[in-house]
């Protein structure tokens, strides 16, 4: 294996070699860093040495799903009528001192349908209540 290999796959693994150091450091530092031969070996795979300085590491990153925006979604105004102090649910927090809250269509359904102890309300009512 060349200096320039071992160089490549320095960068490759992040491992500070410097090009004035001598293969046995850059091996070492390679070695404290965690990277031994197998790695070193399939980091190298089949490259010729003229493609020893081209390595890149191969990331695959899982596409994450598309965020849905609130803004884009209908709200609607619901309100706690249960008797708790405090009641938080699917990232909306409630208060005997603020019941109300916009939510989406979707949490409004199950809020109301599913876990009971809410219901819909008016602009008007939740005016009423803050002022």
């Amino acid at each position: 294996m060349t200096k320039n290999e071992l160089l490549a796959v320095a960068e490759q693994f992040g491992t500070d070699a410097k090009p004035s150091m001598k293969k046995d450091d850059i091996l070492a530092l390679l070695t404290e860093d965690g990277v031994d031969d197998a790695l070193i070996a399939s980091a190298l795979g089949d490259a010729d040495d003229d493609e020893a300085e081209d390595f890149a590491p191969v990331v695959e990153v899982e596409q994450a799903a598309p965020v849905e925006d609130e803004e884009d979604e209908d709200l609607v105004l619901v309100r706690m009528i249960r008797a708790n102090n405090t009641y938080e649910i699917r990232g909306h927090k409630f208060t005997a001192q603020h019941p109300y809250a916009l939510v989406n269509v979707k949490d409004a359904d199950y809020l109301i349908e599913v876990d009971g102890g809410f219901r819909m309300a008016s602009p008007k009512e939740a005016r009423e209540f803050y002022s």
